[in-house]
């Protein structure tokens, strides 16, 4: 990836606490990409959904866990279908705050996992929530550990 590019990852919880307000997260994401076709087509999107009622991530079967988060469109070079994917966003069951870390850890994977070692080009995670439901605990340590530990995987790649 050159160095002006950018690797956008949308989190977008679509539990049902989201639910009134989706319409609006669909229109300004999908402007958001549309922006990005016309004036960055180069850039790279992803969309990982928390708070569905499905599992699909990579995570989950490698090391378990990580329920309720779906990796609706890997990263790819921005074009027509993720703004569609945007437009037609699921509606969930299960509490999208509670699984907040969950979405952040799979989408780092994601980018650790594409982009590797190098360090060319941003990397960017937007994370779209209400935050009106408690976040999990963690299956190791506390939550504060999980966090520190996210921020220095961060910083690292």
């Amino acid at each position: 990836m050159a160095r002006n590019k950018e690797a956008l990852l949308l989190l977008l919880d679509v539990g049902p606490s989201m639910h009134y307000v989706l319409p609006e997260v669909e229109k300004v994401c999908s402007m958001l990409v549309q922006k990005k076709l016309i004036y960055n087509k180069y850039d790279e999107v992803g969309i990982v959904l928390f708070g569905t009622e499905d599992t699909d991530n990579e995570l989950t079967t490698e090391v378990g866990g990580y329920q309720h988060v779906v990796v609706s469109k890997n990263s790819k070079v921005v074009d027509g279908d993720i703004v569609e994917a945007l437009q037609q966003l699921p509606r969930g069951t299960a509490d999208g705050d509670y699984l907040v870390l969950d979405a952040v850890i799979v989408a780092m994977d994601m980018l650790i996992k594409k982009f590797g070692e190098t360090n060319k080009g941003k990397k960017r995670l937007c994370l779209i929530t209400n935050a009106q439901c408690p976040i999990k605990d963690p299956y190791e340590g506390s939550k504060e550990e999980q966090v520190t530990t996210i921020a220095k995987q961060m910083t690292a790649h």
